[in-house]
């Protein structure tokens, strides 16, 4: 053989080296760089190395990175839980907004009245107000207005809205809504918390989302906005974010989208217990106090520091982010200009529980865990631009994990913004009021979905978020559980003034079930109307006063108490 011909590889005889019987003593105490690989006093470029210099020594510095496999961890296996019964739509959305909350809202909106104008609110707001008016904004998130105004117009009318509440009664709502009393919180309080103003509401649905079950699953950590342009006291800019000016909401899901613990941002009272590694890593490790052990958390660059995930480690939980470059010392990997496309570069550090990938798609990413590797391999589908058609990329098996989990928190923003219930207001306690709105509707949608998926429900017979919303939104704008009046059960009671019969749409599961005001009446019909129950083919002439349909009411068929009764 011809020593002179062979060409230098030095990742094969690190390889080599990694594979042979010197494995664990050469990976513990081995500082040596290949010929022509750059060591941690060089770097690619300028700003690369004024990058570096200006971060500062982390106690990880130590650490020795050496280049071998990462033997990863078993991934997390789902514990099955009990089959839960599919609810309705507003028994799941009662769990974050309670009648405890629409009465604090009626009580502090009418002490707030008082002591602005110096008289009372007549007639006083109620906790039925309340729930119209969170079922107005819900209506007016899925049928966009160009102006709020347009719902009471003559020619625009949308009567579900406007028979349930007067245009001005609305406004005089949306300006005076509290659900604190100014007067009883003390300035040390206001001091310490810049949300004092919401923070009931931020306490009600917090607490439902910490009722959630946590299964030892994947779990993604982000940040979340609540866009709003006026002032206020906690509002940040987020560049990148497609609502990048707002209030900041740290956020951690399921992988699925699932909600189940947030902080919002308040700079320096935002109750962080151990910021000794940042507000990073501080933000991380308080999210993750309610997760079990074992949890997969995924992250990205603004979070992860190797400090953190050794820090994750002693609490029994694993981490997955990509690293900003600076963050990551002890080793040099090779230039990106010296990459091509799928190729990847893994170190591992000398306790050999923390891995280190740099791996090159169209740009280059550099990613660590503490329980994924790079093995095995996985093929992607990526589109080449010179070819103009779509190639196998070779991916590491870190890169794809993180792809599949870390999107957790964008799919709650995407389906929020989606059906978003706006206001255009400059008080920035309305807007964030309507976010947990919406962000309770939202986590509704999904506790609903996991229950049918658990119930193995047909895909047909589940309801979208669309459908899902206005359910809850109908529900709320039903509003009081009082007996109607004489003169209104008169007025529902009567028949159609016109002979052309126009079918009534079906009601929604939670109107239909609500069991208030369903009274039955006999029309005088010339013609009996078909039966409105699934699989009934009689013909009746009972109709249903608050449904508007004609159901079965005979000693052989009890359509009415069935249609009223069953899911």
């Amino acid at each position: 053989m011809d020593r002179n011909n062979l060409a230098f590889d030095p990742d094969a005889i690190m390889d080599q080296l990694a594979d042979s019987d010197l494995g664990e003593d050469f990976d513990d105490d081995n500082d040596w760089h290949p010929p022509g690989q750059l060591t941690n006093s060089s770097s690619d470029n300028e700003d690369e190395q004024e990058a570096r210099n200006s971060t500062v020594a982390s106690p990880s510095s130590s650490n020795k990175w050496i280049r071998r496999r990462f033997v990863g961890k078993p991934m997390p296996t789902l514990i099955s839980e009990p089959t839960e019964e599919v609810l309705t739509p507003s028994e799941y959305f009662d769990r974050y907004f309670t009648e405890e909350i629409y009465e604090l809202f009626a009580f502090n909106t009418n002490v707030y009245y008082q002591s602005s104008f110096n008289k009372q609110l007549n007639p006083p707001v109620t906790a039925t107000e309340i729930k119209k008016f969170f079922g107005i904004n819900g209506i007016l998130g899925c049928i966009r207005y160009p102006r709020i105004k347009m719902v009471w117009m003559q020619r625009f009318r949308l009567s579900c809205i406007a028979e349930a509440m007067a245009r001005e009664r609305f406004f005089l709502l949306r300006v005076n809504l509290h659900i604190v009393d100014k007067g009883s919180v003390s300035p040390e309080i206001q001091s310490q918390n810049k949300l004092w103003l919401v923070q009931p509401l931020i306490d009600a649905v917090r607490g439902r989302c910490l009722q959630i079950p946590r299964d030892q699953s994947h779990f993604s950590i982000d940040e979340q906005m609540v866009p709003f342009l006026g002032k206020c006291p906690v509002r940040q800019f987020v560049k990148g974010k497609s609502r990048p000016v707002g209030l900041k909401n740290y956020v951690v899901t399921s992988s699925k989208g699932l909600v189940l613990d947030f902080e919002l941002h308040q700079g320096d009272t935002t109750p962080l217990s151990d910021r000794s590694l940042g507000l990073g890593p501080a933000i991380v490790l308080r999210l993750i106090n309610t997760l079990p052990r074992g949890s997969f958390v995924y992250f990205d660059r603004h979070f992860t520091t190797i400090p953190l995930l050794e820090k994750m480690l002693t609490l029994g939980i694993e981490g997955t982010g990509t690293i900003i470059t600076n963050r990551f010392k002890g080793y040099q990997f090779p230039k990106d200009s010296s990459m091509n496309r799928g190729d990847y570069h893994e170190v591992v550090n000398n306790k050999k529980d923390i891995c280190v990938i740099k791996w090159k798609d169209s740009k280059t990413v550099l990613t660590c865990s503490t329980a994924i590797g790079a093995m095995p391999i996985h093929k992607v589908q990526r589109y080449d631009k010179v070819t103009k058609s779509y190639i196998e990329v070779t991916c590491p098996d870190m890169i794809k994990n993180y792809n599949e989990h870390m999107g957790g928190v964008d799919f709650s923003d995407q389906m929020m913004e989606v059906y978003r219930s706006w206001h255009k207001t400059c008080k920035w306690p309305i807007k964030l009021i309507m976010h947990l709105f919406d962000l309770a509707t939202v986590n509704s949608w999904y506790e609903y979905r996991q229950s049918c998926d658990r119930n193995k429900v047909k895909n047909s017979n589940i309801m979208d978020f669309l459908d899902f919303k206005i359910c809850v939104s109908d529900f709320l704008l039903g509003g009081s559980t009082r007996k109607r009046t004489r003169e209104e059960f008169e007025e529902m009671a009567k028949m159609p003034s016109t002979s052309h019969y126009q079918l009534a749409p079906i009601p929604t599961i939670d109107k239909r079930l609500d069991g208030y005001n369903h009274w039955p009446v006999c029309d005088s019909l010339k013609a009996p109307r078909c039966c409105r129950v699934t699989g009934c083919t009689s013909r009746s002439k009972v109709r249903c006063t608050k449904c508007n349909v004609y159901l079965c009411s005979t000693k052989d068929k009890h359509c009415f108490y069935v249609f009223h009764n069953e899911k």
